[in-house]
Order: C-alpha cells, then structure tokens, then sequence
C-alpha cells in the first residue's frame, strides 16, 4: 500500500493525530513535573487541566453515566477522607491544605484537592488496565474483577508515596501539624 492510498484510508490522519495528542501528554506531563512543586496559580490550572482531561477521557470511554458515577464516588470519598484527616487527624495525623485556598471548599478541603484525586485515580485505572493487557474490557472474568482495583489501587499509592514528601515539604502543599 502506498503513502497516498494509506492517507486515502485515514490512516495517516489517524497516526498523526494519535502522534499529536501522545505529544500533547508529554507536554503536559513535562509542565506539571516542572511547575506542580510551586502551589502557582499555574500549577492549579495544571491540576484543572488534568481533572478536564480525565473527564472528558472517561466520557469518551465509558460514557456519561458511569464517569458521573465515578466521579461521584471518588469525590464522596476524597472529600469524606480529607475532612476526616484533616479534623481528626486520623490516620495520618493532622495537616491542613494550603494549595488551593482561593477556590471555594468542601468542608475545610479545596475543591481542587478532589479534582486531582479523581485526575490521578482515574489516570491509575488507566495505567493498571494497560499493565493487566486490557483488563477493564474483560470485567466478567473474575480475576479481573479483583486484579484491576488492586493494581490501580498501588498504582495510586506509589503516585501519592512519590509525591507526598516533596508536595509537603518543598512545595507546601499541605502543611503536617
């Protein structure tokens, strides 16, 4: 097949336009790696930009509905485990959050805070289903079921182990009382 006869097909278009959005991550990725250890309102608008396309990106994927379900629950449970920690002090002991503090809350936790749990849990799902070889297209098998939450789950830890020391230390983030 010929150059002209694969770009008759859409293929080219469609190499290109997969080989734009993968630079368009990496500019991305490369800019959060670079700004989000400063609590700027540019780091905050990297952290909106990653909520938008986590979004959009379960929209496109799974529909309206269930992302609305998703984002539902994960923001119940981010916001219930953050006011909770951050009142308590269980179980991580006492902090509050200093990133985000011109945005409206939920309690006494940002609102941004629950935007970048679901941006980061979701991106986590992600990166499990393509590390289990499609695992979220074949839910009914049962082993699924159970290794896609689990490998999500410590993708998720290992992303917020990395980035808990600096976020609360370099970047003050979040300031631990």
């Amino acid at each position: 097949m010929t150059a002209r006869e694969s770009f008759g097909t859409g293929k080219v278009l469609s190499l290109w336009r997969e080989a734009v959005v993968w630079a368009m991550i990496a500019a991305y990725l490369a800019l959060v790696i670079r700004f989000a250890w400063n609590p700027t309102s540019f780091a905050q608008i990297l952290a909106v930009i990653g909520f938008v396309g986590a979004v959009t990106h379960s929209t496109f994927t799974c529909g309206w509905k269930s992302t609305l379900v998703l984002l539902t629950i994960c923001l119940v449970i981010t916001f219930t485990m953050e006011i909770i920690g951050s009142i308590t002090g269980f179980p991580f002991g006492h902090y509050h959050f200093e990133v985000g503090s011109q945005f409206p809350h939920i309690g006494v936790i940002a609102v941004i805070v629950g935007g970048v749990w679901f941006g980061a849990g979701y991106l986590a799902w992600i990166v499990a289903a393509i590390l289990l070889d499609g695992a979220d297209q074949s839910l009914r098998k049962h082993l699924n079921v159970i290794a896609l939450p689990f490998v999500a789950a410590f993708v998720l830890t290992q992303w917020d182990f990395v980035m808990d020391a600096p976020e609360s230390t370099i970047s003050r983030a979040w300031i631990m009382a």
